[in-house]
């Protein structure tokens, strides 16, 4: 993990990145992590920079955050967000069916 992470900040200090690269970024006083895909000028090192410079302004990255320093460059999860768990619906609550009212019997 930290010669992934030693990687990704050479990567990203030299400005070679994927076009799709994204940069990810955490802080203690940030909840979860946060995402920011560079734009053609921007590296994943002058995004973390700007984050931790405590007079920079005039970007939203983080969602308009305005938590300056203590930033860290984190490698990116790579695989797929948690989804809800599908549940069957229980008798009576099908498609069609009355909120309140229970289903006829030998109908399901």
């Amino acid at each position: 993990m930290r010669r992934a992470l030693l990687l990704a900040s050479i990567a990203a200090a030299s400005g070679a990145l994927a076009d799709d690269a994204t940069c990810c970024f955490k802080n203690a006083a940030y909840s979860g992590v946060c995402e920011v895909a560079p734009a053609k000028d921007e590296t994943c090192q002058s995004i973390l920079d700007y984050l931790n410079t405590p007079n920079s302004v005039g970007k939203s990255y983080c969602g308009g955050t305005t938590i300056r320093g203590g930033w860290e460059l984190v490698a990116c999860a790579s695989e797929p967000k948690a989804q809800a768990a599908v549940r069957s619906p229980k008798r009576g609550q099908g498609p069609g069916a009355t909120p309140g009212v229970p289903a006829p019997r030998g109908s399901q």
